[in-house]
C-alpha cells in the first residue's frame, strides 16, 4: 500500500517544481503537515506524468493505456484509492450506523456520528474532501409512524447540470373562442415530464400573456369562467393536419 499516493505526491511536487531533496521525504510518508516550495525558476519545465500514469494502470486496469475516459470516474477511484493509502486507521473496529435520538438536535446527532466514523477512517483525504448527508426515512404503512433519521458520510454528490434534464418546447394555443387568435407559447419543463405538467405550464404562461377565460375582454363581455388546465386539449399537428391528440 501507499504506492498511489507516493506517485500522486511526486506528481504534484513536479509540478510545483519542487527539488529532489525534498521529494525524497515524501517517500514512506503520508497525511503529514510539511509544506514544500518551488525551486529555482530554471529547474521548472513540462511535467510528464508517466509514473503516475503507470501505477494507476497497475491498480487500476480500467485505465490502462490511452483511451479516453470518464473524468468523474477517475476523480473517485483516485480519491478513494489515495484516502486508503493515507488512512491512519489500521485496525478498524465495527460500528453500528447511529440514529437520530428522539429528542436529539441535528447538532450533537451529526457530531456524534461524525465521531464513530473518525474512529474507522482519518485521512486528510478526510479532512479535505469527506462531508455528511443528513438521511430520513418515513415507514410509509399507516400508523407505523416510524422514522429513522441518520448522518452519512459522504466524499462527492452527483447533481444534474442545469439544463440537460429539460426541454423547451413551442405550443400552438388555439381559444375555442373564434374571436380570439392564436398564441405561440414556449415552456421549459423536465423532459420526464407528464401531459398534466405541460398542460399546467401552458395556463400559467397564457395568464402570463393576458389570456384568462373563454371569451375575449375585446368583445366587452364578461368571462363566463378562468381557464383551467383540464381545459387544454393537446394535439400534435403534422403536415397542417391533426396527426394525434
Amino acid at each position: 500500500g501507499g504506492e498511489l499516493a507516493t506517485q500522486f505526491a511526486e506528481l504534484l511536487m513536479d509540478m510545483w517544481g519542487c527539488s529532489r531533496n525534498k521529494k525524497a521525504a515524501v517517500n514512506g510518508y503520508y497525511g503529514g503537515r510539511q509544506t514544500y516550495g518551488p525551486s529555482s525558476p530554471s529547474s521548472l519545465s513540462v511535467v510528464y506524468p508517466r509514473n503516475f500514469k503507470y501505477t494507476l494502470g497497475k491498480h487500476a486496469e480500467q485505465f490502462l493505456g490511452y483511451d479516453q475516459h470518464d473524468s468523474q470516474e477517475l476523480a473517485t477511484y483516485l480519491l478513494d484509492a489515495l484516502h486508503e493509502d493515507t488512512n491512519r486507521v489500521t485496525k478498524k473496529p465495527y460500528i453500528e450506523k447511529p440514529e437520530q435520538g428522539e429528542n436529539e438536535s441535528d447538532d450533537v446527532a451529526a457530531a456524534k456520528a461524525w465521531g464513530l466514523h473518525l474512529q474507522r477512517e482519518d485521512s486528510r483525504v478526510l479532512e479535505n474532501f469527506m462531508g455528511q448527508v443528513k438521511s430520513r426515512v418515513q415507514c410509509p404503512t399507516e400508523g407505523c409512524g416510524r422514522v429513522s433519521t441518520t448522518f452519512d458520510p459522504f466524499m462527492y454528490l452527483s447533481v444534474p447540470i442545469p439544463g440537460t434534464s429539460d426541454r423547451t418546447l413551442t405550443v400552438t394555443f388555439v381559444p375555442a373562442n373564434p374571436q380570439e387568435r392564436m398564441k405561440n407559447v414556449t415552456v421549459t419543463l423536465s423532459k420526464n415530464a407528464s401531459i398534466a405538467v405541460l398542460q399546467k405550464k401552458l395556463v400559467s404562461h397564457l395568464k402570463e400573456l393576458g389570456f384568462d377565460g373563454g371569451v375575449s375582454e375585446a368583445t366587452l363581455e364578461e368571462k363566463p369562467y378562468s381557464l383551467q388546465p383540464e381545459d387544454i386539449c393537446l394535439a400534435d399537428v403534422w403536415s397542417n393536419e391533426i396527426y394525434s391528440f
